[in-house]
């Protein structure tokens, strides 16, 4: 009988419900970051031992440095959190690395690396601006050596990679350290069904958005415009 090689083994099963998991998807800002710990606390106050795990499912574009380091602070008192990534960019990314559980990812998820961008506004010259930039630089590079030390990486050669954007294919983020395991995952049909609303507005108006609970499921199930 002919043994599987690495490739052809079958992966790890996640099995997700509405009890053990959370779908995060969109930016990372203030709001979103509140709805997630909000989430994430009650499902640490129902699951009632720590020895369940609590998996968080990141689809996201990445956004606000200093949310995604507030959540990773608020993450260091929960045991066993886990991030499951299926397209992880930027902030999200950072939150990936900065959560202690186990980093996980999709067989064909991403994670992406790159060299923040800010805007900023005040007075030059010993004033506001340079006392703003420097608390800023301060806050990402926290957040670079924390990245590089968790992908075994020093911070020159993790400043080297994302330079230009580290793009990273599921077992290509294993074998960069910057996941741990590549997984297969499977929603409840409790899961499946859930809905969550999110309304958003452009110069042409605002419609309501309707996502699964399950994160498999990327695209919205209804848009309604307003």
């Amino acid at each position: 009988m002919l043994a599987l090689t690495p490739k052809q083994q079958p992966l790890e099963m996640v099995h997700l419900n509405s009890r053990n998991s959370i779908a995060f998807r969109g930016e990372v800002n203030d709001e979103s970051i509140a709805k997630l710990e909000t989430s994430v606390a009650a499902l640490v106050k129902e699951r009632g031992h720590s020895a369940y795990p609590i998996y968080i499912v990141l689809d996201s574009p990445g956004g606000d440095v200093g949310s995604g380091s507030d959540f990773i602070e608020f993450a260091r008192s929960i045991p066993n959190l886990h991030t499951i990534s299926v397209f992880a960019a930027s902030m999200a990314a950072g939150m990936v690395e900065g959560i202690e559980g186990r980093r996980l990812i999709l067989r064909n998820g991403t994670l992406m690396f790159h060299r923040a961008k800010v805007g900023l506004q005040g007075q030059v010259g010993e004033g506001e601006f340079e006392s703003r930039l420097a608390y800023i630089k301060r806050q990402l590079e926290d957040m670079e050596l924390q990245n590089a030390s968790r992908m075994l990486m020093t911070l020159a050669e993790y400043k080297q990679k994302i330079k230009d954007e580290l793009w990273l294919y599921g077992p290509d983020a294993v074998i960069s350290h910057a996941a741990d395991k590549t997984v297969d995952l499977v929603c409840s049909q409790e899961l499946i069904d859930q809905r969550s609303t999110e309304v958003q507005c452009s110069l042409f108006g605002c419609a309501e958005i309707k996502f699964s609970g399950c994160p498999l499921f990327r695209a919205p199930v209804s848009i309604k415009v307003q």
